[in-house]
């Protein structure tokens, strides 16, 4: 590992020295903050991709293997600098050696394929972590192999037919879970729902291949295999279905509901039974958090992130500490000692 971040230290004192800086203004970001983190700049409205970045380089075992990536054949210099795992990897080291207070992301996004306009569009985090990890699945089987460890768990789909000892199972991966939040006071009562089993019978009875008919049935989710980071997404918005019905205009609205998120969560009783011995990840402890402020029309996104026990909140260039009894007032939860 020392070799390594040699190395990835060279090439960023190599990009420090020769590249224009892409960052906003001509602000001055060269006094590293005292907290010894690096934030990122905003681009235009790449708050999301900032938040993503700076939680996915919290992660350290993903951080490793970002740095341990290899093209699987030699490439020219203009390929190498429009690969996305390349332009990571070296965005990860900056933001890991260098003493400015803030970097840019320009060359990472132009990897992606972005003119200067994307960099003015906004987008859903949750959708812009997906599609960062499905592009990096593709690059390496090695950096698929750590994102698979890390992030992948699985879903037992489950049909359980009335009165009878005979069920279905289907087993489907996923990398995280999107929960409605509407009506749900704490993050165990969206769990709950989640995996609330739905009777299936009249017109909705299923058929039975055991049996060879169709039959009543109570059909609904819940975990098998989970994942040593489990991502929570928390549906905060939803299809205005009055104006649509209306206008015909499809268009969505932010929920205002409060819910209260723990700093620790068992997840033991969302488990199946025949899954729980099998299970070493069921207990976590909040590592990050990320928190959108504005509208269906348009805000701003800044995350939260645990390193080591201790919270500090990533705002695109500037980084702050965070006590834990603020981090309770913003989760609206009661203040748990870490596990």
């Amino acid at each position: 590992m020392a070799t390594l971040k040699s190395q990835l230290l060279a090439r960023k004192e190599f990009v420090d020295a020769n590249v224009q800086n892409t960052e906003k203004n001509g602000t001055d970001f060269t006094d590293k903050s005292a907290l010894g983190k690096v934030g990122l700049v905003n681009q235009g409205a790449t708050c999301y991709l900032n938040s993503v970045l700076q939680t996915l380089f919290h992660i350290k075992s993903f951080r490793y293997a970002v740095y341990r990536w290899e093209a699987a054949q030699a490439l020219e210099e203009n390929e190498l600098q429009m690969t996305m795992a390349y332009q990571l990897q070296l965005l990860f080291a900056r933001m890991e050696y260098s003493e400015k207070r803030a970097i840019g992301t320009g060359h990472l996004t132009q990897s992606f394929g972005w003119d200067d306009s994307e960099s003015f569009v906004q987008h859903d985090v949750q959708e812009m972590l997906t599609v960062l990890l499905t592009s990096l699945n593709a690059s390496s089987e090695d950096l698929a192999c750590c994102i698979d460890d890390i992030f992948s768990g699985t879903l037992h789909d489950c049909i359980v037919f009335t009165g009878t000892d005979y069920k279905r199972v289907r087993i489907d991966p996923f990398t995280d879970i999107q929960l409605d939040i509407k009506g749900h006071k704490t993050l165990e009562d969206a769990l709950n729902n989640y995996i609330q089993f739905e009777t299936m019978n009249g017109e909705n009875q299923i058929f039975c291949d055991d049996l060879n008919k169709k039959m009543d049935s109570e059909k609904g989710l819940l975990f098998g295999k989970m994942p040593p980071l489990l991502t929570l997404h928390l549906k905060r918005f939803e299809l205005d279905l009055e104006r649509l019905m209306s206008t015909g205009e499809v268009s969505h609205v932010k929920l205002k509901d409060d819910i209260q998120i723990p700093l620790n969560l068992d997840m033991t009783p969302y488990i199946a039974e025949n899954a729980k011995d099998d299970n070493v990840c069921v207990k976590y402890s909040l590592f990050s958090v990320f928190v959108h402020s504005g509208s269906e029309r348009g805000g701003h996104y800044t995350c939260y992130v645990n390193d080591n026990g201790e919270w500090h909140m990533f705002n695109d260039e500037t980084v702050l500490y965070v006590q834990q009894e603020e981090l309770c007032r913003l989760l609206q939860t009661q203040q748990q000692q870490q596990q």
